[in-house]
Parts: C-alpha cells; sequence; structure tokens
C-alpha cells in the first residue's frame, strides 16, 4: 500500500542514460526505479546498497556484491574500520516488477540523498548521488590536473 501511494506520487529525475523515477512518502520514505532489464540479466533484481567514502552510495548487482564482500573481509585488521563501513552498511534490497527500489533513511542521509539524484554506471557497480553533490565534486575534480595516470590514456 505505501509503494502503490509513493507510486501516484512519482516525479520523473533525468539521468545520463534512462529515467530515475523518484517519489517522497508521507513518512519520508523514497522510492527509485533504476531500468529493471539492465539489472534483472544479472542480478534478478537483487541489489545490495552500501557507503561509498566519496559521499554517494554504492549499488551493486548481488553477484557483484559477493565478490566485493568477500574482497574487502579478507582485508587485514588495518583495515577494520573501511570493513565496517563498507560491509557493517550494507543493506540488500529487491528490485518490484517495475525496477523499483526503496533507499533506507540511513542510507539516504548518509550519502545525503534528498531529492534528485544521480546514479552513474561503475562497470561492476553504480553510484547513486545525490545530484548537488556530484555536481560540485565533479566541477571541483575539473578544476584540478589530471592524474598522471591518464597522461598516455587514449580517449
Amino acid at each position: 500500500a505505501a509503494a502503490a501511494s509513493l507510486l501516484a506520487n512519482m516525479d520523473s529525475v533525468k539521468i545520463s542514460k534512462g529515467t530515475i523515477l523518484f517519489a517522497e512518502g508521507d513518512e519520508g520514505d523514497h522510492l527509485y526505479v533504476i531500468d529493471r532489464d539492465v539489472l534483472s540479466a544479472t542480478a534478478a533484481g537483487q541489489l545490495t546498497l552500501t557507503k561509498h567514502p566519496h559521499g554517494c552510495l554504492m549499488v551493486f548487482p548481488r553477484p557483484e556484491w559477493e565478490k566485493f564482500r568477500e574482497r574487502v573481509a579478507t582485508l587485514p585488521m588495518s583495515a577494520q574500520w573501511w570493513k565496517r563501513i563498507f560491509l557493517g552498511n550494507a543493506m540488500d534490497v529487491e528490485m518490484d516488477g517495475t525496477g523499483r527500489l526503496l533507499v533506507s533513511p540511513e542510507l539516504r542521509a548518509a550519502a545525503g540523498i534528498s531529492r534528485d539524484t544521480m546514479l552513474l554506471g561503475m562497470g561492476n557497480h553504480f553510484e547513486l548521488w545525490d545530484k548537488a553533490t556530484y555536481e560540485a565534486q565533479e566541477a571541483q575534480a575539473m578544476q584540478g590536473a589530471m592524474p598522471d595516470v591518464f597522461k598516455d590514456f587514449s580517449f
């Protein structure tokens, strides 16, 4: 019932490819829709969300999350806090039949996500950003020098 009322009041938020639909419910619930065709083939709609140290959320298809989780779990004790950040804040979610997923208030707050969002494909996962935060950090990065690793990179 809550999802139905959110769906009835959805606004569209444009991203670089496709659309995320957004709604805020009476109790502060936020609902996002990701193109289900992208994730259904590889993850059967099962996703894992967790914090990213740059201030966004990482959205993993479940099989990719399992690989990431295993790599993080094997890190030494000197990385214990990062293990807590990545693994302790992870939340499993499932897309419904229309590609919607519910992002918890805790994770939205951690990423500063309010209304407008950016969803970026990063190869084996997505990043979900608050749009204003992403634009500010991108502008700052564009003002700086390109890292040396890109000096011989062909675009």
